[in-house]
């Protein structure tokens, strides 16, 4: 069986390449994005020191604080399109390295990163944006338990409303 791809009336253009093998959906949390090109010299200079940042925050912080370290590929060998190239025209990434911090899936814009191109730079940078991460968390949290507990008191005046009007015509037909 062949899958068209890219006819499937359901599927969001960015969305499509989930459908190949050997990718992974994007993170549901919090993720660090680098941007880059394989022919870009500063790019080749910043892989082991992404790397390196990668592995520090996996140990530190891997259970407690999970953030996803991503790498697209906006730029081949020899500038030639890279395999997520959609993708970073859709980010509005122009400049290689480009590095953002997403606090979740409804992020779109991302954070900047502008600091010091260093495993330690990067690592303090994804720690001072996963307060925001929180508060942003628990803002959502709290709408949601005032949602809920809206919703539970208007289902609540609902059938106390409705039990009233039953006895009223219940009386009604008794008399």
């Amino acid at each position: 069986m062949v899958f068209d791809f890219f006819h499937l009336p359901h599927l969001h253009l960015p969305d499509w390449h989930l459908l190949l093998p050997g990718t992974k959906a994007a993170a549901t949390g919090p993720r660090i994005v680098e941007y880059f090109a394989a022919s870009c010299p500063h790019c080749q200079q910043l892989a082991p020191i992404w790397s390196d940042a990668e592995k520090q925050w996996v140990q530190a912080h891997a259970s407690d604080q999970p953030v996803a370290w991503e790498q697209k590929e906006c730029y081949g060998d020899g500038w030639s399109a890279g395999t997520d190239a959609a993708e970073c025209r859709s980010a509005g990434v122009h400049s290689f390295p480009t590095i953002k911090f997403f606090s979740g899936p409804e992020d779109t814009t991302g954070k900047d990163f502008l600091a010091d191109r260093s495993a330690q730079g990067l690592v303090d940078f994804v720690q001072s944006q996963l307060p925001k991460v929180k508060a942003a968390d628990a803002t959502a949290a709290a709408a949601d338990a005032s949602a809920a507990a809206a919703s539970d008191t208007s289902a609540a005046a609902a059938a106390s409303s409705s039990s009233a009007a039953a006895g009223d015509a219940e009386g009604a037909r008794f008399v």
